[in-house]
């Protein structure tokens, strides 16, 4: 019995050691002695969950970082094809441009032509020539009515 008892004894004196070793956790206002040969460095829970806050955030941030970046590329890639398509509608701007200029010199070749031949054709209508073969004509007329 009295086996039992030391035994029991010794296992209950041993529980406050175990305990302490097991759950790593110094309770307020108890006592706590370092019996092994390393150092045990403490931090109060409120800073614990600080730093843990903080490694999220930072986390939290790295990640907003890269979706960051990926937007910049997208912007750096949708202002390389907007200035593209604005080239692109200079370009056909331009073309179109000439495609009517040149179009119009020749409406003006064309137009001074005509004016050209609608003057030779005045000049012909009022030419002496004409009204000369106009005699002609009308007298050949004459003098064919009055042989018969």
């Amino acid at each position: 019995m009295k086996l039992l008892t030391c035994i029991s004894l010794l296992f209950i004196s041993l529980i406050p050691a175990l305990g302490q070793q097991d759950t790593g956790i110094i309770r307020p206002g108890a006592n706590f002695t370092n019996s092994f040969n390393y150092n045990l460095f403490y931090m109060p829970r409120s800073k614990i969950v600080e730093y843990k806050n903080l490694e999220t955030k930072a986390e939290y941030d790295s990640i907003r970082i890269v979706l960051y970046q990926e937007k910049l590329k997208n912007y750096e890639e949708r202002i390389f094809l907007a200035d593209s398509a604005t080239q692109l509608r200079k370009l056909e701007a331009d073309f179109w441009n000439s495609k009517l200029l040149a179009n119009d010199a020749l409406l003006e070749e064309e137009r001074k032509t005509n004016v050209h031949l609608r003057a030779d054709i005045q000049r012909i209508r009022q030419s002496r020539i004409y009204y000369f073969l106009g005699g002609i004509v009308a007298t050949s007329v004459v003098v064919g009515v009055l042989k018969d």
